[in-house]
């Protein structure tokens, strides 16, 4: 079974520069990182958030959670989805920001498949899904 983990995190610059080279230095620690252990997924990011699918082998996974979370450059963490799947939905790394209808398709994909866990979100975590969704995916 496959570890599937959805979570967002909160970008901590406050200029927008900053802020774009701090999401470029996340997006590329984490593809390092999640070649290195075979973990797959995507990450999308909006003004103040960083919405991230990660899939991959349970303790990689943890792995990276802990290191994700000791990361400055990002806060708030918030896992929104942390499930078992039989098989990936993205199988390889990318980032939802070059809006690739594929990245739309799989996207949908893994909602499609983790539907059951929609109604265990909060309504703060719903609507931050509903953003990206509406923002980053259409």
């Amino acid at each position: 079974m496959i570890r599937t983990l959805l979570f967002t995190s909160q970008i901590s610059a406050n200029d927008e520069r900053h802020r774009t080279d701090l999401v470029n230095e996340i997006i590329s620690a984490l593809k390092t990182q999640s070649t290195e252990s075979l973990i797959t997924g995507v990450l999308a990011y909006d003004h103040d958030h960083l919405f991230h699918v990660l899939e991959g082998e349970s303790e990689h996974i943890s792995l990276l959670i802990e290191n994700i979370k000791q990361d400055s450059r990002h806060s708030n963490f918030n896992v929104m989805f942390d499930l078992h799947w039989p098989e990936r939905v993205f199988l390889e790394w990318n980032i939802a920001s070059e809006h690739s209808e594929d990245i739309k398709t799989k996207f949908n994909e893994y909602l499609k498949i983790n539907i059951e866990a929609l109604p265990l979100l909060n309504d703060a975590q719903f609507n931050i899904l509903s953003k990206f969704v509406e923002t980053v995916f259409h």
